[in-house]
């Protein structure tokens, strides 16, 4: 089977998966035989014993987990991907200069690659965030609706009459 190669956005997306996964794993580790060495302080041969076992299943823990973190940067990658897909509506925006900075970070390291691109992402992904604050205002503005076309035929009523 032949491998994909990687884009420079799903290196920086696995790099940074990677480097996280290994900060947790070590301190998971550091803690398991930090307990380890006071529990077994009395007996030396058997909290050795037991540290290896933990180390090995540590290790298959470890191994499970960077496996996970691929397919979360692969999942993360066709989020992506498929949020640009669909992009149909041109905009013109105006951002403070702070965000002009960060989307210029995140095209500068090779995640996008436009503003736009990222822009457009970060506002569907902000969107989506929002989905129970966008339902309400949905409801809402059905309703503004039904009152609308209420007054409407109120007016259109009153004005048959005279």
């Amino acid at each position: 089977m032949a491998t994909k190669k990687k884009t420079k956005q799903e290196e920086i997306i696995a790099t940074v998966v990677e480097e996280r996964v290994e900060e947790n794993v070590e301190e998971i580790l550091e803690e398991i035989l930090e307990e380890n060495v006071e529990e077994n302080d009395a007996e030396p041969n058997a909290g050795a014993k037991e540290t290896y076992k933990q180390r090995n299943v540590l290790e298959e823990i470890g191994d499970s987990i960077g496996k996970f973190a691929g397919k979360t940067v692969d999942s993360i990658k066709q989020s992506i991907d498929k949020s640009l897909i669909s992009r149909n509506t041109v905009m013109t925006i105006r951002v403070n200069d702070d965000t002009n900075k960060k989307l210029n970070m995140l095209v500068e390291a090779g995640i996008f690659k436009s503003r736009s691109e990222c822009a457009a992402f970060l506002i569907e992904e902000g969107i989506k965030h929002q989905d129970p604050l966008f339902h309400k205002i949905e409801d809402k503005l059905a309703h503004i609706e039904k009152l609308r076309d209420e007054l409407k035929d109120i007016i259109h009523d009153e004005l048959k009459e005279d």
